[in-house]
């Protein structure tokens, strides 16, 4: 039973353990990787909860899906993916009659592990053995050529008897070596051919055919009969580069669907240099002929890019209650918050709708917009002055050693320093609501240098810690994050990981030079 709960277990990804975690009393804080939460949460019994609609649909073959729709009157004639098949499914009226009918049948595939798939045997001892020794044999054609100057310099001579006998030998060994050279280009096909075959079917598809065609070829290697059969081993590469050019279009349409993804999450605010990263390593491996690479890749971008439009999601939705906060504060202190209120309420009408682009843009007024009323009773809230100061000054800080580290890399930083140095100006002059304002522009500013940092901290083989400990609580549950900061999860403790080069490293630097 423990074993069977451990596999249930193990079929879920790290999030899901975690979320399922937060559902009981069981203590994971020492939990660091996945192993370690299967083996707690087994240890105490932990049972899954029973899989989603959405995820007993995703182990089903196309057709069984559309069979499935074509019992529960679903339309699906018109969808051609089983991505979207699955997704008319689940957002049908008849979801729960769906689920209901396949959970007995699949609730113990989709808690399995997920399996390599399993190919076809392409194998035949016998005719590989010869196939890597014609790949491998090398052909001396300067011999032929030697005989046949030969046979021209003694038929010049007038001395035909040798002239014959060097012609006759030069034209065994082309024979000979004609053969081998023909066996050698076969042996490159047929091995070509299963590389092929054997990378698709890795990636899923159904090779069967394929490798009974290898298999056949294979034998008419071995028993001296390709050449007679020369059809077979025509039918052999185009079966062949027919799976690999699906799978290839397979690889590119992913791609661009990822691509598409992120530029969603992009234009939300979302901080996508992961995603972006494994995309362009997806790309660089479709380009080196490796599909299989290049969905794995693609995929992993794909989850990458899902989170951190999560993450940005929540970041606007936090940012509703914690503006609402602030104009409260201000209404407190006898502040004009009208607008404020106004902007905030479409803040939240766009959020409920999903609109988080315009939420997000609203909520930036309405926080403006608060900010400004604040200004007007400066007189009144001296400690609200006090606290929107040192928030735009923990901007500027927080951004200052971004913005030196990429001018230390000869990035350009104009418009970053120069937002700075404005977001400094205006608050020593005390408007802190501009101020805000300019720090948080040149934060987004410098947030956009962060993809250049990591590719300059990566030549120079500066690498994010992936590990440390506290200094304040010892603990070793810490977080990096790409611009230079780091927090302590136990205790809230930040820290700068990344620190701009000293004056006396610079100087150093430059003598080496």
């Amino acid at each position: 039973m423990a074993l069977d709960l451990k596999t249930q277990l193990s079929a879920l990804s790290i999030d899901e353990l975690k979320e399922l975690a937060g559902t009981t009393a069981v203590d994971t804080a020492a939990c660091t990787s996945k192993e370690d939460f299967v083996e707690v949460l087994a240890k105490n019994g932990v049972v899954p909860r029973p899989p989603s609609l959405e995820r007993l649909l995703s182990v089903m073959k196309l057709k069984d899906l559309r069979d499935l729709a074509g019992r529960h009157g679903v339309d699906v004639s018109k969808l051609r993916k089983k991505r979207d098949i699955a997704e008319a499914l689940v957002t049908n009226s008849r979801a729960q009659s769906i689920y209901d009918e396949v959970r007995p049948e699949l609730e113990a595939v989709a808690t399995a592990p997920l399996v390599t798939p399993n190919l076809p045997p392409m194998a035949d001892a016998d005719a590989d053995i010869l196939l890597y020794a014609s790949k491998n044999v090398e052909v001396d054609l300067g011999r032929s050529e030697d005989l046949l100057d030969q046979a021209r310099m003694r038929f010049e001579e007038r001395n035909f008897e040798r002239s014959i006998g060097a012609a006759d030998e030069a034209a065994g060994l082309i024979r000979a070596n004609a053969d081998a050279l023909q066996r050698s280009a076969w042996a490159y096909a047929i091995l070509s051919c299963q590389r092929l075959i054997e990378d698709c079917g890795k990636a899923g598809r159904e090779v069967d055919d394929a490798a009974a065609l290898l298999l056949e070829a294979k034998q008419a290697f071995r028993t001296n009969t390709l050449g007679s059969r020369l059809d077979l081993l025509a039918r052999l590469q185009e079966v062949s580069r027919n799976l690999y050019s699906q799978e290839m279009q397979r690889s590119r349409a992913e791609i661009y669907r990822v691509q598409e993804m992120i530029g969603n999450a992009t234009n939300m605010g979302a901080n996508v240099v992961l995603p972006d990263e494994l995309l362009n390593r997806a790309r660089d491996a479709l380009r080196r002929n490796d599909p299989l690479l290049a969905l794995q890749l693609s995929g992993e971008a794909d989850r990458l890019s899902v989170d951190t439009l999560r993450a940005r999601v929540k970041e606007i939705e936090d940012a509703i209650p914690l503006t609402a906060a602030m104009i409260t504060e201000a209404r407190n202190v006898g502040a004009d918050v009208g607008e404020a209120d106004r902007w905030l309420e479409k803040a939240k009408v766009a959020a409920a709708g999903r609109e988080h682009v315009l939420a997000g843009e609203l909520v930036k007024r309405a926080e403006r917009s608060a900010m400004q009323s604040q200004h007007h009773q400066i007189e009144k809230a001296m400690e609200l002055r006090r606290r929107q100061v040192e928030k735009a000054q923990a901007v500027i800080d927080a951004v200052e050693p971004l913005i030196e580290e990429a001018e230390d890399f000869d990035i350009d930083v104009m418009e970053a320093s120069t937002l700075l140095r404005q977001a400094r100006d205006v608050l020593s002059k005390g408007d802190y609501v501009n101020g805000t304002v300019y720090a948080r522009n040149a934060a987004e500013v410098a947030r956009r240098l962060e993809p250049k940092l990591v590719e300059e901290r990566s030549k120079r083989g500066i690498l994010k810690p992936e590990k440390g400990v506290c200094g304040s609580c010892g603990s070793t549950r810490l977080t990096f994050a790409d611009d230079g900061t780091g927090k302590c999860v136990d205790c809230g403790r930040e820290f700068r990981w990344r620190v701009p080069t000293s004056l006396w490293e610079r100087f150093v630097t430059a003598l080496r030079d």
